[in-house]
């Protein structure tokens, strides 16, 4: 009879904030150059509640196969004997989320993560500052008042008050 291997994927847990944090120490990264996350594992079925997870938070992310390789990493060659996954957060408001709600337990990482975040120079305005600028906007405030209020630029707050 063969051994049940502990980490099957069969194996029910619940998939929670702090279960992903651990996770994310363990077999994620950040990538500051790219601006993006990876998380990588051969669990497909795992991964696959991570993002559900993650989604659920409105932290989206995409979900890639990595096919087994050899490649050669400098001096050393790194052998990639199964497929793995690869789970990827990108774009200032998914890291942000990411970054405010799951975040990381190794100080380095949380620093990379804080660092990437600040990074952006120019931070996209969300739908619903775009819709809290136009209200604000009908309730008679001058560009300038809303710009203040909304920590944005004067020429920001104009666009986006003369699109209709």
């Amino acid at each position: 009879m063969q051994q049940k291997n502990e980490r099957s994927p069969n194996r029910s847990f619940p998939i929670s904030r702090d279960y992903i944090r651990g996770f994310f120490d363990g077999e994620g990264c950040v990538y500051v150059k790219q601006k993006q996350i990876i998380i990588t594992n051969t669990n497909h079925e795992l991964l696959q509640k991570i993002a559900q997870f993650l989604r659920s938070l409105n932290i989206h992310c995409s979900f890639e196969l990595h096919r087994s390789k050899n490649s050669n990493s400098g001096s050393s060659v790194l052998k990639i004997t199964r497929d793995c996954y690869r789970l990827r957060v990108f774009g200032y408001y998914n890291l942000k989320r990411f970054f405010d709600l799951i975040g990381s337990s190794d100080a380095d990482t949380w620093k990379k993560l804080r660092g990437m975040i600040n990074s952006y120079k120019r931070i996209p305005l969300s739908g619903s500052e775009k819709e809290q600028i136009r209200k604000l906007r009908k309730q008679g405030l001058t560009f300038s008042e809303i710009a203040e209020i909304m920590d944005r630029g004067i020429g920001t707050v104009y666009l986006i008050c003369s699109k209709k």
